[in-house]
């Protein structure tokens, strides 16, 4: 099945039970610790792309704020972070995870293409493992470069739908779900809902389309195993004659 054939419907797909067994560790410790190594690794390719030492720092589908915490622990004091996520359940879980650094972390519940952000008022915009869910890729990079200061830096961490890594956990996730060894099983469905996120990722081309569609010549892509790495720049407001 094609990505394209698979919509990318916006809605949330939160479970409560689900987070809270995987931030108490009951059932999925070595889980919990393999995904955070990622994001911490994540957070450091991050706070290498920041210029200067002060701004706001926006994530498109914060989810459970596991990012925006490692961030508030590696940047400097003056960073002040602001999550923005379609569903209200992951937003309390998220708050409820961050409240030891509350005065720099802030969660938005937005589901819509119309970020609560004024023109050129955000640093650094990053998103991890989200941009699938955008059914309006251009209108949604159009509104992230609308917010973003002149020079800012957006970074985007989905999943490289051309990888042979990619191919092989799709084969793999298909066979087990159709074989139904875990479809009835509790952790079951998160992996039917990863399966048809791999589907529904973005391949190089429809983003080099989409960028050149809005206009959008300063950007760069990378891969590693199975993620893709989607680094854009706002040109710098030229100083007038």
């Amino acid at each position: 099945m094609k990505s394209s054939q698979i919509p990318r419907i916006n809605k949330a797909i939160f479970d409560k039970d689900y987070c809270s067994r995987f931030d108490t560790n009951e059932g999925l410790a070595y889980f919990r610790k393999f995904s955070l190594w990622f994001i911490k690794q994540k957070a450091k390719e991050i706070y290498q792309q920041l210029n200067g030492t002060s701004g706001k720092i926006v994530e498109i589908g914060s989810g459970p704020g596991y990012l925006l915490l490692e961030l508030s622990k590696i940047l400097p004091s003056k960073y002040t972070f602001y999550g923005v996520d379609i569903d209200e359940g992951m937003l309390e879980f998220a708050q409820k995870h961050t409240r030891r650094n509350a005065e720099k972390i802030r969660f938005i519940r937005n589901g819509s293409y119309s970020l609560p952000f004024k023109d050129n008022s955000v640093s650094m915009v990053i998103s991890e493992n989200s941009m699938h869910h955008w059914d309006q890729l251009n209108e949604m990079l159009k509104e992230i470069l609308r917010i973003l200061t002149p020079g800012g830096t957006i970074i985007i961490f989905d999943f490289d739908s051309e990888s042979k890594w990619y191919a092989f956990t799709v084969s793999i996730i298909s066979h087990l779900l159709w074989m139904r060894k875990i479809a009835y099983k509790s952790f079951g469905k998160y992996f039917y809902t990863y399966y048809v996120s791999l589907l529904r990722a973005y391949s190089k081309k429809e983003l080099s389309v989409a960028l050149n569609d809005i206009a959008c010549s300063t950007y760069e892509m990378e891969t590693k195993r199975m993620t893709l790495k989607l680094r854009i720049t706002k040109p710098s407001i030229s100083a007038p004659n």
